[in-house]
């Protein structure tokens, strides 16, 4: 669930460590969601078009990736950048290589400014 779109969160239940089910708060910049072959009721849930970026198709990934590039460098050129959070959700093999391949574009462009947090079920 994208919570909060002026604070750009997401929620997501977790268990604890008694067996209960907590949930939890994720800030973000960018949000994927990798929860199969195809992403049922993307434009249902309340932020996803705006914040998410969806793998299918790629063509889209590949233009929205490389316009959300374009922003970073414009805000660190321009001072207004502070840290890039990255939220990807679903942790199956692309997933993770999602995970690996946005630390692999912008960890020299970010540094230590950069982190990625996987959500898995």
């Amino acid at each position: 669930l994208l919570e909060d779109e002026e604070k750009k969160t997401v929620q997501v239940e977790v268990s604890d460590d008694n067996g209960g089910v907590i949930t939890k708060e994720v800030p973000f910049d960018a949000v994927s969601v990798d929860i199969g072959s195809t992403t049922r009721d993307f434009n249902r849930i309340p932020g996803a078009s705006q914040y998410c970026i969806s793998t299918r198709p790629i063509s889209d990934l590949v233009v929205r990736i490389e316009k959300e590039e374009q922003l970073l460098k414009d805000r660190l050129k321009d001072g207004t950048f502070k840290a890039a959070h990255f939220v990807v959700v679903g942790g199956g093999p692309a997933g993770i290589e999602l995970s690996l391949a946005i630390r692999a574009r912008f960890n020299e462009m970010l540094d230590s400014n950069l982190s990625i947090t996987l959500i898995d079920s």
